[in-house]
């Protein structure tokens, strides 16, 4: 056999054992490992909280005792940082979703935040932005209603349906007409 082909058989069997054995690591891993990697690959999708982590795992049906496991693990690792999560909730949720700080403090609560991340949370929203939210939105129900009725009670159940703090929606009802 010539050499050129003798070393591109030997690279070639060397290639496929060592793929060969990447595959029979994967397959000898441990119910714990799989759903480590299963539930790591989870939260570096996105950020999650340990309510989000513990449901999906029960969802696997992974041991309660495993289940704490993995989220002291995953907080070790820095994949799972509840403070973190609360700050990105909020601000998510009040850019995309135009909710108030009411509706994403409630929110968080469900969620099993702890009070200290939740204001935390809150402080990571931009006031100015927000304030021009809540600004927009009333202006705009405005604007919908006053063809109707001219019913600013309507405005003011619109923006606490969205969460708004009762003071500021009252500063903004004045601003109206």
């Amino acid at each position: 056999m010539p050499k050129n082909i003798a070393i591109f058989v030997n690279l070639w069997a060397n290639k496929l054992l060592h793929n060969l054995g990447k595959l029979i690591i994967f397959m000898e891993k441990t119910p714990f490992q799989k759903n480590y990697l299963y539930i790591s690959a989870y939260c570096a999708a996105q950020e999650r909280c340990r309510k989000e982590v513990r449901d999906k795992l029960k969802e696997r049906e992974v041991e309660q005792a495993d289940i704490q496991a993995f989220i002291d693990l995953l907080e070790a690792e820095n994949f799972l940082n509840e403070l973190r999560y609360a700050q990105s909730f909020a601000r998510d949720k009040c850019r995309f979703n135009k909710w108030g700080k009411v509706k994403i403090a409630y929110e968080l609560r469900l969620r099993r935040i702890g009070k200290e991340n939740i204001e935390k949370g809150l402080e990571s929203i931009d006031e100015e932005f927000y304030e021009e939210l809540i600004e927009h939105l009333a202006q705009r129900k405005w604007a919908e209603v006053k063809r109707k009725t001219k019913d600013k009670q309507a405005v003011y159940r619109y923006l606490a349906q969205k969460g708004f703090e009762n003071e500021l929606i009252g500063i903004i009802l004045k601003k109206l007409e």
